[in-house]
């Protein structure tokens, strides 16, 4: 196939040089060919088009040399777009992508009409590349009616890129829907256009109900819970939600505001006291967690039981924080822990000792010298 593209080029290329029209059997939009005088542009689209309908497997090939004819295939490649072939239009489409710039937009958005689910949410997430605010309204439009929910999920997505405040209404409404998905990516698209309505709303969907909601949030949302109401939440989360995932985001939110806020010495407080009040609740490894996160030694103990946990992935942040605050207490337990079945805690029990061993403990460096186990390959950063 890049032989044919390379062909392809060279025939356009002579074609201008030449200033000669060929003319070329092409596959029409029905799969049938004519007799049609057509420029070397449009041959080399309908050549290209007609190779994806022989054989699928040609069409990321197909995508890059029709991307590289740019905007004189735009025709040709509107016309694909009607083609019976669901490869051909979803070449026709990606090839349009690619292309970018203000004169595809309308054929993307013909293509919002494609009776295949696949081909309107790729011509949706096209769209979000190219980001025109001239495809605002058909995508809102597109979101109220489209029968398939990924289409309106990736209308959401699409519209947050573009950040135009005419979606800003349906993305609030989103967020309380009763499918989470619509809430996720209706809150996704604030956070992403920096929304005034965001922190507002984003602290209440970190009780969500769905756990993937609840990740989705604060994953795209750091910046929305830099409020006051934000932070508890952020706390409340890191101490105490089912999911650990979503705690590991919480932690990792805080800490960038303790560092880049002057006031971050209070946040630093607020997030100690509630911590050593938690270390005796449910959930004593979180609360240690977060100490750890503040190099506090008050975490020792919570986070050398957290080396027993059943998840592999509660140890493995155990023995990072305990590495991190540096307490000589600990070198025992992460001796143990070193020898852990899963080979990515072993390796982050040794990365811990490492430090210990630089700093002069000699059962450390013993350890250090005796280990078998998998490294990573690159150490740990002590942050």
């Amino acid at each position: 196939m890049r032989k044919f593209a390379l062909q392809v080029s060279l025939t356009v290329v002579l074609g201008a040089t030449l200033g000669c029209h060929a003319s070329v059997p092409q596959r029409s939009v029905g799969g049938e060919h004519s007799d049609q005088i057509a420029s070397p542009v449009d041959a080399s689209v309908a050549r290209l088009l007609h190779a994806v309908a022989d054989d699928p497997n040609e069409s990321e090939d197909a995508v890059g040399a029709l991307a590289a004819l740019g905007s004189p295939a735009i025709p040709g490649l509107t016309a694909g777009l009607r083609d019976p072939d669901e490869d051909v239009r979803l070449v026709a489409i990606q090839a349009l992508g690619k292309i970018g710039g203000a004169d595809v937009v309308e054929p993307l958005l013909t293509a919002l009409n494609d009776p295949d689910e696949n081909l309107r949410v790729e011509a949706v997430r096209t769209l979000g590349i190219i980001r025109s605010r001239r495809a605002v309204q058909p995508l809102l439009e597109q979101y109220a009616k489209d029968g398939s929910p990924q289409v309106r999920y990736e209308c959401l997505t699409t519209l947050g890129l573009i950040g135009d405040p005419a979606a800003v209404d349906t993305f609030v409404k989103g967020t309380a829907d009763g499918d989470p998905y619509t809430r996720m990516w209706s809150m996704d698209a604030l956070c992403q256009m920096g929304d005034a309505h965001a922190p507002a709303l984003a602290v209440p969907l970190l009780d969500d109900s769905n756990v993937y909601v609840r990740r989705q949030v604060l994953y795209s949302c750091g910046a929305a819970f830099d409020t006051p109401e934000g932070r508890n939440g952020l706390l409340h989360a890191a101490l105490t939600n089912s999911d650990f995932e979503c705690t590991v985001w919480a932690r990792r939110h805080l800490m960038t505001y303790v560092e880049k806020d002057p006031d971050g010495a209070q946040l630093k407080e607020e997030m100690r006291a509630q911590s050593v009040q938690a270390l005796h609740r449910n959930q004593p490894a979180l609360a240690a967690l977060v100490l750890g996160d503040l190099g506090d030694p008050a975490a020792i103990d919570a986070l050398t039981r957290a080396l027993h946990d059943p998840d592999a992935f509660v140890r493995h942040h155990a023995a990072y924080e305990l590495g991190k605050i540096g307490d000589p207490r600990a070198v025992g337990a992460l001796i143990k822990a070193s020898q852990d079945p899963v080979p990515f805690v072993a390796a982050t029990a040794f990365n811990s000792l490492q430090w210990f061993a630089a700093a002069g403990d000699q059962s450390a460096q013993q350890a250090v010298k005796d280990y078998k186990g998998q490294r990573f390959d690159h150490p740990l950063p002590k942050m």
